[in-house]
């Protein structure tokens, strides 16, 4: 049910972005952070110059 769930779900994103539906950049990053596997997001983070959360030593 959830696969399905969000294979629909991705489908309505890339129809909304080929329709080019103006998104905000916070809807956006949510849409490809949920898309996203675990290691593209750390890739993202890394070029961004931003630390990993398990590095978080608060």
């Amino acid at each position: 049910m959830f696969r399905r769930f969000r294979s629909w779900l991705k489908q309505v994103y890339q129809s909304l972005k080929s329709l080019n539906v103006e998104l905000t950049d916070e809807v956006r990053s949510v849409f490809d952070r949920m898309f996203a596997s675990d290691e593209q997001i750390q890739q993202t983070q890394y070029i961004n110059g931003m630390a990993p959360m398990s590095d978080n030593k608060a």
